[in-house]
């Protein structure tokens, strides 16, 4: 994408290979029959007229509970399938701050990320809110060199592509003071209610239970224990998933599993945490589902070293486990600053 660093490139471009991916091949059975939506046939007038949209987008667009935890405030149209959004991150929102010491605000790099690709799916390409998203591949790398702020205005591009009938790519730059800070490359899918009911069967009903007692807060780079998503595991780097903690970032609807995002903070906090150091900064994450998190088990995360890279010393691979299964895969590269 246009503007992006060597860097950021390198870092995204990068592969450490894949988790077989169950829930892209559940989306795109041939037994799910959904016509395509007229943007994809190039047909619809959504397809046809570039305009930009004067309000941000419903909160439901962006599968958040309230208005002012949406982070977007208008989007243009450039193309068929490419857009502008423009994001204001100064708001009044419930999202965690900083990790001491951090160049970004990976939470919201990610709360972005995750608001401009559902937004503009429902938007733009029409994906009835009634749909389930699936969000299979969920990479993003920034740039330290460009620290970022709250107050400034952020502007994303967005790229989508079809991968399926019911399955796209959408490529994003996130610029900030005429720099790109972020990119991020991401697969996603969906279906319909029907078909997202026989997938569930009686997880469809679930709801999330107690957690576990957090470990303590500075550990993985957090303030409050609400903010914790890991409970000891018993041996070193290895932790009980909390899912349970009441703050409204990480769930503020009903869900039937641990939302993908949840799973990337705890990646993240594990990392923090494996890392041992007052500040870890990390330069981009790499997650692959390979199927949901339940709450009726105990999930376990397990961090390890990675062999470094050029330009990147320190890589972390952080897995989930439940029921002795692999259900999650993340990859988190960054620095270390030790006092």
């Amino acid at each position: 994408m246009d503007g992006a660093s060597p860097l950021l490139t390198r870092v995204v471009a990068h592969s450490y290979g894949g988790i077989d991916m169950h829930i892209t091949t559940v989306a795109q059975n041939k037994t799910v029959t959904h016509a395509r939506t007229a943007t994809q046939a190039g047909t619809g007038a959504a397809a046809r007229t570039p305009r930009p949209v004067p309000h941000a987008p419903t909160a439901s667009f962006a599968h958040r509970d309230l208005d002012r935890d949406v982070l977007i405030t208008g989007w243009t149209r450039r193309d068929e399938m490419a857009f502008s959004v423009d994001i204001n991150w100064a708001r009044d929102h419930c999202f965690f701050a900083p990790a001491p010491g951090s160049v970004h605000h990976h939470m919201l790099i990610a709360q972005t990320i995750r608001q401009v690709t559902l937004s503009l799916a429902h938007a733009a390409f029409e994906i009835p809110t009634s749909d389930k998203f699936l969000m299979n591949e969920l990479t993003y790398a920034v740039d330290p060199h460009h620290p970022t702020t709250l107050t400034d205005p952020v502007r994303v591009e967005a790229e989508y592509s079809w991968e399926g009938r019911r399955c796209m790519r959408v490529k994003l730059a996130l610029r900030q003071r005429g720099a790109t800070f972020a990119t991020s490359d991401n697969l996603f899918s969906w279906v319909p209610p029907r078909v997202y009911g026989r997938m569930r069967g009686d997880y469809l009903t679930a709801l999330p239970g107690d957690s576990a007692e957090p470990v303590a807060a500075p550990l993985v780079g957090r303030i409050a224990d609400n903010e914790v998503l890991l409970a000891p595991g018993g041996r070193p780097h290895r932790w009980q998933l909390r899912w349970g903690t009441g703050h409204m970032a990480l769930i503020d609807h009903a869900v039937d599993h641990v939302p993908g995002l949840v799973l990337l903070e705890a990646a993240h906090q594990a990392a923090y945490a494996f890392a041992g150091a007052p500040h870890f900064n990390p330069t981009g994450q790499a997650m692959y589902a390979s199927r949901y998190v339940e709450f009726d088990a105990p999930c376990w995360i397990e961090a390890h070293a990675l062999p470094a890279r050029a330009g990147i010393p320190a890589a972390v691979e952080v897995i989930g486990l439940q029921r002795d299964s692999m259900a999650f895969r993340c990859v988190v590269e960054g620095f270390t600053i030790r006092d």
